[in-house]
């Protein structure tokens, strides 16, 4: 009985603590992440559809910072100098 009267006041502290919450929310997500990341790395398949969906999201990004980033007469310049260097070499 004495032994739970020391640990209830912190397991009290534990369970209302917030971060602890958050921590344990973090790691349930990392050992999700995981199992599923070892699943899909053991089969080609979902290897390659994994790969594809990078690759897709990858260049939607990158078009889009270009987008916002560069006008598009600056954008088609830059091509434009890039195959004229590639052309002279």
């Amino acid at each position: 009985m004495v032994h739970l009267l020391i640990f209830f006041p912190s397991l009290l502290f534990l369970l209302f603590n917030f971060n602890f919450f958050i921590f344990f929310f973090h790691f349930y997500l990392y050992l999700g992440i995981i199992t599923k990341l070892r699943k899909i790395v053991r089969e080609d398949k979902e290897l390659a559809k994994l790969d594809n969906a990078m690759k897709s999201k990858a260049n939607e990004l990158t078009s889009s910072v270009l987008d916002k980033c560069l006008p598009y007469g600056l954008v088609f310049y830059l091509l434009l100098l890039f195959f004229v260097f590639i052309k002279k070499f």
